[in-house]
């Protein structure tokens, strides 16, 4: 699943790789939402990272 959303931050951009994967794996440990996480992160552009994973699961 983390792979699932990283993969569309690296693909548009993501500033911190790093960072994002510590978010969405505390995230993970709090039981919540990781994509809020990574969204509240401010580390991806949100609409293109969102068009990029709605394109992976192709929805």
């Amino acid at each position: 699943m983390t792979e699932l959303l990283l993969k569309p931050a690296r693909q548009t951009g993501c500033s911190d790789l790093t960072a994002l994967q510590d978010a969405v794996d505390e995230a993970s440990h709090r039981q919540s939402s990781p994509l809020d996480d990574i969204l509240d992160s401010g580390l991806v552009d949100e609409e293109p990272y969102m068009q990029q994973l709605s394109q992976d699961l192709h929805m």
